[in-house]
């Protein structure tokens, strides 16, 4: 099915149209659809779900983001704090020196604590690359630099430009964008979900796709770290575009 020729679009799962679907214990599903979307655009995802289980099921639903080359739109990708960027006024395989230190320093937690590196001052769009460790910190805040812990990557080395590159701090988040039920439990009786999306931006907004998103699949994470016990019928997916 041709997604640019029609207004609603029921999504594929498993090849099949996903009318109904019986969920028995925690499962990933991710539809098979690459779907196109345009910040000129509003979307509409929809879907009915029933808990038939010993205990109510706890849900996720709402979409993986792509970029234009089909390459997962991470979190840390636009998840960041504004506040932190800055210009790299000089820098070396160990340091960073940056023009505005106010809104960097040390956090208690590694994943808190990422490098995004916009190579040519251009913070509108994702950054070209973001320096990422989950177990240790990778930089201390000293005398108005960023000391790096573990050197800075070739990549980095070989595009930062002086007084021209920016760095944002960025962190991790939500693996996904929930825009539809984020973490909630479906009752016995079936009921009716929906959810709207027509921005794309930088943030934790769940309401958003995130910027720079192209394409996206949509996802369920049903029966969510529940045991076997727990069984969700689900069905009726539906996504609506519209003209804004």
């Amino acid at each position: 099915m041709k997604f640019e020729t029609v207004k609603c679009l029921v999504p594929k799962l498993g090849g099949k149209e996903a009318y109904s679907h019986l969920s028995t214990g925690f499962e990933w599903l991710v539809f098979d659809n690459f779907i196109p979307v345009s910040e000129n655009k509003n979307y509409n995802l929809e879907g009915t779900f029933r808990s038939i289980g010993e205990q109510e099921s706890r849900v996720y639903f709402g979409y993986v983001c792509y970029d234009e080359k089909f390459n997962e739109n991470k979190d840390y990708h636009n998840y960041r704090v504004d506040d932190t960027i800055t210009v790299v006024t000089d820098f070396n395989e160990d340091s960073l020196t940056i023009n505005s230190i106010n809104e960097w320093k040390d956090e208690n937690n590694p994943d808190q604590m990422f490098i995004g590196f916009y190579y040519n001052g251009d913070t509108s769009k994702l950054p070209d690359y973001v320096l990422v460790n989950y177990k240790e910190k990778i930089y201390h805040v000293i005398d108005g630099k960023l000391i790096i812990l573990n050197k800075l990557p070739t990549e980095c080395l070989q595009n930062i430009r002086k007084n021209e590159t920016k760095i944002a701090r960025h962190f991790i988040g939500s693996a996904y964008t929930y825009s539809v039920i984020w973490g909630n439990t479906i009752p016995k009786d079936e009921k009716h979900y929906s959810g709207k999306t027509s921005e794309m931006a930088f943030g934790t907004n769940a309401t958003n796709f995130r910027k720079g998103t192209k394409w996206v699949k949509i996802l369920i994470l049903a029966n969510y770290q529940q045991s076997n016990n727990e069984c969700l019928l689900f069905g009726k997916i539906k996504l609506t575009e519209s003209d804004k």
